[in-house]
């Protein structure tokens, strides 16, 4: 995905042809209020992508003061990899933006969004559900919170229903990764990291690429 002054595009990578493509394209004008015929964007809206049920998703980012169109509170950019096509996706009702979440598949075609209690030092989440499974209202519940113990925690990534997280031990260097399953509530240690630089989540090798030793 690529955001430019006026509009936001994708592409796809062919394995068959080894080819990039240019598949979707959307004027910001179309997706976003400023009074103006067209919307030029000075900075960057929209970060790391989470993925669910063959939708990506980009929360926007904190510190630029647009308006979606037709919704009177923030929205995500998606973009539907099916259809090939931008739009936006509404959060649960309040002030988002600047929140770290993580979207996950929630079972049954409803989307689910995590993000860390306010005031709680990022040591639990707080787990909602969408209602609907077709997007025609913002019904979201609280389903459950999820305690993560003690220590600094960040969301790193999400995709289908796990979500990856970061931990950094206060007063220390030392940090590991966590995944949390959202169909079971386990929180797994992945690894130990020597650093906190930035990670990624990686899912669905091949299984020549399966190893639990790799």
């Amino acid at each position: 995905m690529a955001q430019c002054k006026t509009k936001v595009v994708a592409f796809f990578y062919s394995s068959t042809t080894g080819q990039w493509q240019s598949i979707a394209s959307k004027a910001w004008s179309d997706l976003l209020v400023c009074g103006m015929p067209i919307v030029s964007l000075k900075y960057r809206l929209f970060y790391r992508s989470h993925y669910a049920y063959g939708c990506l998703y980009w929360p926007m980012t904190n510190g630029i003061e647009f308006g979606l169109k037709n919704r009177p509170g923030e929205a995500m950019l998606m973009l539907d990899t099916m259809t090939m096509e931008f739009s936006v996706a509404d959060y649960p009702p309040g002030r988002w933006r600047g929140f770290q979440v993580g979207i996950v598949e929630a079972g049954e075609g409803r989307l689910g969004l995590l993000t860390f209690s306010i005031n709680d030092a990022a040591s639990q989440l707080r787990y909602m559900v969408r209602q609907n499974t077709d997007g025609s209202n913002n019904e979201w519940q609280l389903e459950k919170i999820i305690p993560l113990g003690s220590g600094n925690h960040s969301i790193v990534a999400s995709t289908e229903r796990y979500l990856l997280l970061l931990r950094l031990d206060f007063g220390t260097d030392h940090s590991e990764g966590l995944s949390l399953d959202v169909k079971t509530f386990q929180l797994e240690r992945v690894c130990e990291l020597s650093d906190v630089t930035s990670r990624s989540i990686y899912t669905s090798f091949p299984p020549s690429l399966s190893s639990r030793t790799v």
